[in-house]
């Protein structure tokens, strides 16, 4: 029997496909009592950002002996994802965001910063760690251009103390330790309230061994359901329910559209984060010199530079965060090899701990 001619219009059936998983999406979004999202380098690849291990990602490249080229990471701006994610904050439907992403994308795009949790830093933000409570400098430029892993310190100074400013990055091998912008605390608790997970553009081969955020403590059937939008395949492919495999921009556009979402339009003057940090200098003069500017309080007002910042002696320069651990001495597979497993378990269980700790203390307080 002859087969019936598609009719014109008539979408393929991969597409129907597609199209019935990010509906699970939408329906997640709809009905989820706690959503929280967990980006990665994939959201932030419309910005003209390259990821990591996508087919032409910083890793995959290194791998295959090709040259890695420096990416000016201060002239991208908030990609679509990165604005629907704060409309959905806006509208209730996401409670909180985790990002391994330290580009500040999500802080310019106008997510407040209590309600995200950039786990491996923030390239705009360095800190004081010798004051008490550690005093937060905010910048409209990168600021580990000095910097290297192991070696944190900017080679400027606080205005308060004097001592040496640091940055706030967490390269392979490392464990942070800094309440802000780190905010474990928060990406703990959402963690365990947690009725769904979305991930968006992450392969999640560094996120997957904190095993809290994946609630691991809880029965299987008291866990969270994930959903996965991410054109590689990513380690807990086997957990979620679906994985979408398509760019966090086109999928995330539909759900603006489904979701008939108010969806915020990125301007530099409405930069939640360059306008609480102290105008940028010209040159090279921003990696040795700059004003201070704290975290922005509560009033959301642009808090008053403070002066310029004495600059230490040591004027190495060993360029941005972004190609930190791929140079032609520490390959990549190294970088996230046994040291960064070892690393990884460590902080997973002192963060199991943690949360253990926090939730008794909450079912303490409810029962007094």
């Amino acid at each position: 029997m002859a087969s019936q001619p598609k009719a014109e219009g008539d979408p393929e059936p991969e597409s129907l496909a597609a199209q019935e998983d990010v509906q699970i999406l939408i329906d997640a979004l709809r009905s989820g009592s706690h959503v929280v999202v967990y980006t990665g380098a994939g959201i932030s690849t419309a910005a003209d950002i390259p990821d990591y291990r996508g087919p032409n990602g910083v890793y995959t490249r290194m791998a295959k002996g090709l040259t890695v080229s420096p990416c000016e990471l201060t002239a991208a701006t908030p990609t679509l994802s990165h604005m629907v994610l704060v409309a959905l904050l806006n509208a209730g439907r996401v409670q909180h965001i985790v990002s391994q992403n330290c580009d500040g994308l999500h802080r310019r795009s106008g997510v407040p910063q209590d309600r995200l949790s950039e786990i491996h830093g923030n390239m705009y933000i360095e800190v004081c760690d010798s004051c008490s409570p550690p005093v937060e400098y905010v910048r409209d430029f990168d600021v580990t251009g000095r910097t290297a892993r192991h070696r944190h310190v900017t080679d400027r100074a606080c205005t308060a103390c004097s001592a040496s400013l640091r940055d706030t990055i967490i390269l392979p091998g490392e464990s942070g330790k800094l309440a802000w912008p780190l905010n474990w605390t928060a990406a703990l608790d959402h963690a365990a309230r947690a009725s769904h997970i979305i991930v968006l553009g992450s392969s999640l081969k560094v996120l997957r061994h904190y095993k809290t955020l994946w609630c691991m403590n809880r029965v299987k059937s008291k866990r969270p359901s994930i959903i996965i939008v991410n054109l590689e395949r990513t380690s807990k492919d086997t957990q979620a329910v679906v994985r979408i495999p398509r760019s966090c921009d086109d999928v995330m556009q539909q759900v603006a559209v489904q979701l008939g979402l108010d969806v915020p339009v990125y301007t530099r003057e409405s930069d939640s984060l360059f306008r609480t940090a102290a105008d940028s200098l010209t040159g090279e003069v921003q990696d040795t010199t700059a004003t201070a500017n704290v975290r922005e309080d509560d009033s959301k007002e642009k808090i008053k530079a403070v002066g310029p910042v004495p600059v230490a002696k040591s004027s190495r320069k060993t360029g941005s965060w972004y190609l930190r651990g791929v140079n032609r001495k520490t390959r990549p597979t190294r970088a996230f090899g046994k040291r960064r497993r070892k690393s990884t378990q460590q902080e997973s269980s002192r963060l199991s701990e943690s949360v253990e700790r926090t939730v008794a203390e909450k079912a303490a307080n409810s029962n007094s």
